[in-house]
This record gives structure tokens, C-alpha cells and sequence, in this order.
């Protein structure tokens, strides 16, 4: 049939169900879709730094996320990640990173050191321990930290805000 086309698609039984739809149904479905995404804008708690007990939120590059099908953050919402540095000295970090609204830990956390040594930028990557916790020495000095956890919004903190 012309304008027609079928899709394919398992059921919760597991049973392989196939069905007609119109063409002119995928613009209203894509429409659909762009409308939900653009009044996807509010988020429930924002990321955080604490280091060594003082805020330092300032340095959170893009804290505010933008969503939306325009926006730097698209149209998923994810969970926001905070961190709170314990110790920061000339080559050593040692803090805990955990989730914005319900403070969990980040398990296994991915950690991306970037680190400026002789006029140059070398990254040194880790992960946070079962709860959450990280630490690492690194020679030169400390540019950025990014953290990355699956569904949240990567972490980016600019030490050359200080």
C-alpha cells in the first residue's frame, strides 16, 4: 500500500508484533516529541562544590543547565553531580563526589585530571571508589577536574577561575 509503513517491535510477552502506520502520522509524531522536549527546562537541584568547607560554586563551568532542543544539554534530563574537595594542595586532591539532591555516592565515578606540566595539557584518568570517594597525586598544575557518571551531566570545574 502506498503512504504506508510497518514497524516492528517485541511485546511484553515477547511475541514479535508488526503494524501499519500512515506516513502522514510521522510529522504529527515528530511534532509530538519537539513539543515534550521544549518544556523539559526545570531541574531539581543544581551541582555543587564545596572545597576544603567553603562553597566554590563559581567555579562549576555551565552549573545552570540549558535544556531543550536548542539547548547545550538537549532534551533529556539528567541527575546532577556535586563534589565536595576535601584536601587540594600542589599535587594531591583528595575528595568524594555524590549525587546533587539525594547526596548517594557516585560509585565508580569517572574522574579526568587536567593538568598543565611544561606548557603542555596531560590528562590523568580515574574512578571514584565504592563510595564515592577519590584520590590522586599529579605533577604540574591542576586546570580542570571533569566528572562523568552515567544518566547525570558531566562536572566541569575550572581551577583557572581562582
Amino acid at each position: 500500500m502506498r503512504g504506508v509503513n510497518t514497524i516492528g517491535f517485541i511485546d511484553k510477552l515477547g511475541y514479535n508484533v508488526k503494524m501499519k502506520i500512515s506516513k502522514n502520522i510521522i510529522p504529527i509524531l515528530i511534532l509530538v516529541i519537539l513539543a515534550n522536549c521544549t518544556g523539559t527546562k526545570s531541574v531539581t537541584e543544581l551541582s555543587n562544590l564545596i572545597i576544603e568547607n567553603k562553597s566554590a560554586n563559581k567555579l562549576i563551568e555551565n552549573r545552570i543547565p540549558d535544556y531543550g532542543l536548542t539547548g547545550r544539554d538537549g532534551c533529556v534530563i539528567m541527575d546532577e553531580i556535586s563534589m565536595d574537595i576535601i584536601e587540594l594542595r600542589n599535587n594531591y586532591v583528595r575528595g568524594k563526589v555524590f549525587n546533587s539532591k539525594s547526596n548517594d555516592p557516585l560509585f565508580d565515578a569517572r574522574l579526568n585530571l587536567y593538568l598543565n606540566t611544561d606548557k603542555q595539557t596531560d590528562t590523568i584518568k580515574f574512578n571514584a571508589n565504592s563510595n564515592g570517594y577519590f584520590e590522586k597525586e599529579f605533577k604540574g598544575s591542576l586546570e580542570k577536574i571533569k566528572v562523568e557518571y552515567i544518566a547525570y551531566r558531566n562536572l566541569i570545574i575550572d581551577f583557572k577561575k581562582l
